[in-house]
């Protein structure tokens, strides 16, 4: 998906309005959307020097993978196939963030809507150190 929008105009102005940053389950991924996008709405070029320019006074081109990482997205991409299917991808990526915020709102859930065995142990954890701390309290104790 990066890549196209690094590598052709057209791609990049169908996506923008489909993904967000916040969509992607990378920080890497994350952080390049995000500079893609904010050059876009400024109205500039977007391809793989004005992302790394952007990156790179934002101090985050390190953290994405550098010079080479951005250049490797590109390199490995067939144009054709993926434009003729960027909206698919598109819509998956955003299918996968949902999914993704939908667990954590729902509290390490698992499919039949029991806690997760973390969770069960977080609370048996809770809940002794409550009866602990009680216990601590003068006339507490029988």
């Amino acid at each position: 998906m990066l890549a196209c929008e690094l590598s052709d105009s057209g791609s990049l102005y169908r996506v923008l309005p489909l993904l967000k940053a916040q969509d992607f389950s990378q920080d890497s991924h994350r952080r390049i959307q995000h500079a893609i996008a904010e050059l876009a709405e400024a109205g500039k070029p977007v391809d793989e020097l004005t992302v790394t320019d952007a990156l790179l006074a934002k101090g985050q081109l390190a953290s994405v993978g550098g010079v080479a990482y951005l250049s490797s997205l590109a390199s490995n991409l067939n144009t054709g196939l993926a434009s003729a299917n960027l909206e698919h991808y598109a819509e998956l990526i955003v299918d996968k963030s949902r999914r993704r915020h939908s667990r954590r709102s729902h509290g390490n859930r698992d499919v039949g809507g029991r806690a997760s065995s973390r969770s069960r142990r977080r609370s048996r954890c809770a809940r002794s150190e409550v009866v602990r701390r009680v216990g601590d309290y003068p006339g507490a104790r029988g």
